[in-house]
């Protein structure tokens, strides 16, 4: 698998109204912020607040795209993933994602690889595989 795939599959992890949901916090979050900055706060530079509040903005989005995969490699993992989301939403200072990436489960994928045999020049019987990682087993 190469790192493009991987990472295409990382995202496709994350459900749909996530993906919404942060596109949505990234746009209005900003819009919110400077309109509340600009009415109550009177100094300061209106290029520099904007661009604080798109920060702020990029920062929240990634939060909800950061629990939308965690509820979709939850799920991915044979796990409860509504009770894992809230942990690691919930628990401040990203140590719930963090609680969430050191004790989920392993994936664990069986392939089977044919292996050819030199010797009978035909096709020995299957071998099995492991993969932990969610990548197909080479050949």
């Amino acid at each position: 698998m190469s790192r493009h795939d991987a990472a295409r599959s990382g995202w496709s992890l994350i459900p749909r109204p996530a993906v919404i949901l942060a596109i949505v916090a990234f746009v209005l979050v900003p819009f919110g912020l400077h309109a509340a900055f600009v009415h109550n706060h009177e100094h300061g530079s209106l290029i520099f607040t904007f661009g604080f509040c798109v920060v702020i903005g990029i920062v929240e989005a990634g939060y909800i795209l950061l629990a939308g995969y965690v509820y979709g490699d939850a799920k991915r993992r044979g796990m409860n993933a509504i009770p894992w989301t809230v942990v690691a939403v919930v628990i401040p200072n990203l140590i719930g994602f963090l609680l969430y990436f050191l004790l989920r489960k392993a994936i664990r994928h069986l392939h089977f690889e044919r292996q050819s045999s030199s010797a009978a020049g035909r096709d020995a019987p299957p071998a099995l595989v492991l993969a932990s990682d969610g990548a197909p087993a080479p050949g």
